[in-house]
């Protein structure tokens, strides 16, 4: 008996490293107070991690998730930008944070929000090409050709507003559309 408990030991210690395992804690904590709706605990424990070397591709979607419960995408970015700027990260892990505030909010669909995150990563690390990369492949995407292509590259428009004209246009013709039909039914 004392040998199989021996053996537990070293089978621990070898596998406990610690910053890892408490880094993993942490990201399960939060998600399982995110799953409870205990959304303000669960992003202060997402935010405690922005200090430790846990990856920010491990932090941002957890706590992004719970943000989008109350702010808009881009209430978020100034939100997490205001963390990192407040615990005086380096201009390596700055760059990575906004990277992958990049990529989250690319993925959900808010190319204009990812290109400023992309430019402000590159402007924390200059010399990375993953990132450079990704603003030539987003600005491709973005800026393609469309008529609404000069508005928002002269930036008379942002994509957020462009996006709420176009919902708003596209109310007005399905309300048109309703009263000439209603009309033409009626006639019947």
């Amino acid at each position: 008996m004392g040998s199989l408990t021996g053996g537990k030991v070293k089978i621990a210690a070898v596998n406990n490293t610690k910053p890892h395992n408490g880094l993993e804690e942490i990201l399960q904590r939060a998600a399982s107070l995110r799953e409870l709706g205990l959304l303000d605990k669960a992003v202060a424990e997402y935010e405690s991690l922005f200090k430790t070397d846990c990856p920010p591709s491990r932090i941002i979607p957890g706590m992004m998730a719970c943000l989008l419960k109350s702010h808009s995408p881009s209430k978020i970015i100034q939100k997490i930008d205001g963390i990192a700027h407040g615990l005086q990260l380096s201009d390596l892990r700055i760059a990575q944070i906004k990277f992958v505030l990049g990529l989250e909010n690319e993925n959900r669909g808010h190319e204009d929000l990812a290109l400023d995150m992309y430019k402000a990563a590159s402007e924390a690390d200059p010399e990375n090409k993953k990132i450079k990369q990704k603003i030539t492949q987003i600005v491709s995407k973005l800026y393609s050709g469309s008529r609404y292509d000069y508005l928002l590259r002269k930036k008379l428009v942002t994509s957020e507003q462009l996006r709420k004209a176009l919902a708003l246009s596209f109310l007005e013709s399905a309300s048109a559309f309703r009263r000439r039909t209603t009309k033409v039914l009626s006639t019947c």
